[in-house]
């Protein structure tokens, strides 16, 4: 109840996040990508049924839940896709990584059948975003070149990807993509010896966050056809 009373209902600011919860105060700010991940959680509890659970399909998340992916794509540039995080023009990887990864799980909830969803035209912008943003980090040289030195952030699309193609298996355009995209990191973001790379260089902490990211996508991998 904290975290979704803290998401903001009116102004100009309305679906922004204003508490910190998974980045440090100073960097809570709307421009900031990183703090919508927070959608998440909403979806969780708005989409979960079970006896603990009294937020299964509440209507007061949901406009909650709604507001916060309105205001997400407000932190995407719609010429190349990416998000922002430390700036309003600061662009990268990180926030694009992980905040599609995030928002996949989000969407796939909402999409299950049988599950509470939210209004189909924020649903349907929302998934037109995270496409434009996956596309971007599988198809364009920035993420590439970022992900050689930040592998642990790149790989994320995997699972957003894979999620996304759960809710549009027809699309042959991502398909292709991740496919392509997938057969270069492998060839590239793996040191020799098997650690992955930060900063460019060996960092068993942020490898560990790859595996898991890279653990998160196989079950859509061995279910995808």
């Amino acid at each position: 109840a904290r975290i979704a009373n803290a998401v903001t209902e009116d102004g100009a600011d309305r679906g922004f996040l204003a508490i910190a919860v998974n980045r440090d105060p100073k960097d809570n700010k709307p421009y900031n990508a990183r703090i919508q991940e927070m959608n998440q959680a909403l979806s969780y509890f708005y989409t979960t049924k079970a006896p603990w659970n009294p937020y299964y399909g509440s209507g007061a998340v949901k406009a909650r839940l709604e507001a916060m992916l309105e205001f997400w794509p407000r932190t995407q540039n719609p010429d190349t896709g990416f998000f922002s995080e430390y700036s309003p023009d600061n662009y990268s990887l990180a926030p694009t990584g992980f905040g599609i990864m995030a928002t996949g799980r989000t969407l796939e909830r909402l999409t299950t059948p049988g599950n509470p969803t939210i209004d189909k035209a924020v649903l349907d912008r929302t998934l037109a975003v995270q496409r434009k943003a996956i596309m971007a980090m599988l198809t364009r040289e920035e993420p590439y070149r970022w992900g050689r030195d930040w592998s642990n952030q790149w790989s994320g699309v995997v699972r957003a990807a894979l999620g996304y193609l759960r809710i549009k298996p027809d699309d042959a355009e991502i398909r292709r993509a991740l496919l392509a995209g997938v057969k270069r990191a492998a060839r590239d973001f793996q040191s020799p010896v098997g650690f992955l790379y930060e900063q460019g260089g060996p960092d068993f902490g942020y490898t560990g966050v790859h595996t898991n990211n890279i653990r998160l996508a196989l079950p859509l991998l061995r279910e995808d056809k």
